[in-house]
C-alpha cells in the first residue's frame, strides 16, 4: 500500500515527533522527587488518633521545557490555523505560496523547519 500525502508549493511535509520530543524534554540528570501524603487515623469515637506520613521519592530524567513547550505549540497552531487564499496555485512552488503567507505563518514554518520539526517528505 503506498502512502497518500497531500501537496503544498509542490511538496509534502510532515511533523518529526522525535525531533519534537527532543526539541520539548531536558535532562534534568536523575532529580529525585518526593511526593508527602498525610493520612490522619481515627479511633471508633471518630477521634483523631495520630497521622500516617507517606513519602513516594522517584528520580526523573527528563522534564519538559515550559516555555518551549508553549512557543512550539502556538507556531504549529499557526500553521494549522493557516487559511489558503481562493486563488492558490500549488504550481507556483513553495516560494511563492509562502510569500503571499502571514507573518506568523511564516515564522512559525520557517523556526519549524530550522529545528527540523517540519520536514519535507523524500
Amino acid at each position: 500500500m503506498s502512502e497518500l500525502y497531500l501537496d503544498f508549493g509542490g511538496a509534502n511535509y510532515y511533523i518529526d515527533f522525535d525531533e519534537l520530543d527532543e526539541f520539548l524534554f531536558v535532562d534534568i540528570e536523575g532529580k529525585e522527587v518526593s511526593e508527602t501524603e498525610v493520612r490522619t487515623i481515627y479511633t471508633k469515637d471518630g477521634e483523631p488518633n495520630g497521622n500516617e506520613v507517606t513519602v513516594k521519592t522517584s528520580i526523573n530524567e527528563k522534564e519538559i521545557n515550559g516555555v518551549r513547550y508553549e512557543i512550539i505549540t502556538g507556531m504549529i497552531q499557526a500553521i494549522l490555523d493557516a487559511r489558503d487564499g481562493d486563488d492558490d496555485d500549488d504550481l507556483l512552488g513553495a516560494k511563492i505560496a509562502l510569500e503571499k503567507a502571514p507573518l506568523a505563518y511564516k515564522l512559525a514554518f520557517n523556526t519549524l523547519m530550522k529545528y527540523k520539526i517540519i520536514k519535507i517528505v523524500k
